[in-house]
């Protein structure tokens, strides 16, 4: 990871005169160089043994102001990394895990409608929980975890190499399949409208079906 060029990228993406376009491809290049190597996971390792989970967006004046100058560029740049682990996550087809704060008994003064997209991920020992958070406004939060069997984890050296997952090109072909299923009923002038109703009741299906497998493990737990 290249210090001196992020801290220019950085400075460069708050340019406000600057056009969308043009920040995000600044932004992407962060998110590139966080990935590169593995120095800003292995700040998150050293970071997270000391102190307490890393916030990103908050406003913790005594938080902020026990930080140095590199744990503070390093905690703005939480979100780039979590974007880094979500683009990985979506090009190999590896979902999202939800929660709410209810559930997720986070330390930190959140609403308790807050809902949580989160990816674990594990780097050799060290395991944690990276995660975007909706409430009133979209945070972003790194916490250390214990690892759990149960549990499915990114490894963070996948990432490093952008190794593709084993099932991939399965699903990809899979997906093509289906798109030329659909193509192929608009071919026969079926309305595309009919076509969403019962892709959209069938994954309401699926997704009761998840939920109410969730409940029953939880249960016998």
């Amino acid at each position: 990871m290249n210090k001196l060029k992020i801290e220019k990228l950085l400075e460069k993406s708050n340019d406000s005169t600057l056009h969308y376009s043009i920040r995000e491809n600044i932004l992407n290049q962060i998110q590139n160089e966080l990935i590169s190597d593995t120095e800003y996971v292995e700040w998150l390792d050293e970071f997270t043994k000391k102190r307490k989970p890393v916030y990103q967006k908050w406003s913790c004046e005594p938080y902020e102001e026990a930080m140095n100058g590199n744990d503070k560029t390093n905690r703005k740049m939480l979100y780039l990394f979590f974007d880094s682990i979500d683009k990985y996550a979506k090009s190999n087809f590896i979902p999202q895990l939800e929660t709410n704060h209810m559930q997720a008994n986070f330390p930190h003064p959140i609403y308790c409608d807050t809902l949580i997209y989160y990816y674990n991920v594990k780097f050799n020992d060290f395991c944690f929980s990276i995660r975007k958070e909706y409430g009133s406004r979209v945070d972003y939060s790194c916490i250390r975890i214990k690892e759990n069997q149960e549990e499915k984890y990114i490894d963070f050296n996948d990432v490093l190499t952008n190794k593709k997952q084993e099932n991939v090109d399965e699903i990809s072909n899979d997906l093509a399949t289906l798109s030329n299923m659909i193509l192929h009923f608009c071919d026969k002038d079926i309305p595309v409208k009919f076509i969403k109703n019962i892709l959209d009741e069938t994954l309401v299906e699926l997704s009761n079906k998840e939920k109410s497998k969730k409940l029953t493990k939880k249960i016998t737990k």
